[in-house]
């Protein structure tokens, strides 16, 4: 039982589309607790037949870009197709007190009333990449749920693009104009990981943002796309006036054409669930070696001879290996 409500119950409500045990869903899945667990992977079990038929939108861009109102404003384009749209936002945890602010609803007010959309904060908890540990499944609850279209929005540039990637089907870089020569620094990698590119606010300088095209036009041509069967594209756009979104949107949908459909995007699923699989092989050791009391005491035993000189990084991560090897069984 969840609630007072059985595993097999909840999930024929969330298939039935009822809002309030989808967040109930959401919130199983991203439950720490031990005892969870069991409960969860039966979630999943029940709802994975229905889910993988939506599309997997993965959305970054530095801090003050506006990703939020450019996904609040795509987001009411997208419903306007018909199509029901899901939103997992995440934000950063504190390092401090683990807590977030999980305000997505209040930057996206209008799309979080919408009748065919759900938007769903939730903290990274400190996970790498700024990208929720639990946000794979959530994905699953949401397509089970009938959304078609999953947008996940991350905490921001940086180690987030690599690990986005591996979940979605199509990655939209934004970016600002009025940053000038600043999009030079714009890191290869996250260039090249990039299917769409977006300048955002463009309504606030032409000029800039034509300049701007034109200076990341040059550096696509230079790069080894993310996809070997699509050709990068830039588009500009405003999130208040709403020019460009449309084209954005048309984008999108090219992305998503049947023919490529049929064969990138299905080797692109293929590829998720296998690095789906990996990352919880990692994270099962991490959480194996986190609960042994042994490990722990190794481990404090460690920092205690590197903090006093006793012994080089090189040896203490030799020591710590073997003990892992030596606890092994017990992984």
């Amino acid at each position: 039982m969840y609630h007072n409500i059985s595993i097999p119950q909840l999930a024929e409500r969330i298939i039935a589309r009822d809002r309030r045990s989808i967040a109930k869903g959401l919130t199983l899945i991203e439950n720490t607790h031990p005892d969870a667990i069991v409960q969860r992977e039966e979630l999943l079990e029940l709802l994975l037949p229905h889910s993988g038929t939506s599309w997997r939108i993965g959305i970054t861009g530095s801090p003050g870009v506006g990703k939020s109102s450019f996904i609040e404003t795509f987001g009411l384009h997208i419903t306007e197709q018909q199509r029901r749209v899901a939103v997992l936002a995440v934000d950063p945890s504190s390092s401090k007190s683990g807590g977030s602010i999980l305000g997505d609803k209040v930057r996206m007010p209008r799309l979080a009333l919408h009748d065919n959309a759900f938007i769903r904060p939730s903290p990274s908890q400190g996970t790498l990449g700024g990208v929720a540990r639990r946000t794979r499944e959530c994905i699953i609850v949401c397509e089970a749920a009938g959304y078609d279209t999953i947008i996940i929005e991350t905490v921001g540039v940086g180690q987030s693009e690599t690990l986005v990637s591996s979940m979605v089907d199509v990655f939209i870089l934004l970016l600002l104009p009025t940053a000038g020569d600043d999009i030079q620094g714009v890191k290869r990698g996250i260039m090249e990981l990039a299917d769409i590119l977006l300048l955002t606010k463009s309504d606030i300088d032409p000029k800039a943002t034509a300049k701007a095209r034109a200076t990341i036009h040059g550096i696509l041509s230079l790069l080894q796309p993310n996809s070997p069967d699509w050709r990068q594209a830039i588009h500009t756009c405003s999130s208040v006036t709403g020019e460009g979104i449309d084209g954005a949107w048309r984008l999108v949908t090219e992305f998503f054409k049947p023919e490529r459909y049929e064969l990138a995007i299905a080797v692109k699923r293929q590829q998720q669930y296998n690095d789906w699989m990996n990352s919880m092989i990692v994270q099962s050791v991490v959480d194996s070696l986190t609960a042994s009391a042994e490990f722990q005491n190794v481990l404090q035993d460690v920092t205690r001879r590197l903090v006093k000189n006793e012994c080089t990084p090189s040896a203490a991560i030799q020591t710590v290996l073997s003990s892992i090897s030596i606890t092994g069984n017990r992984l």
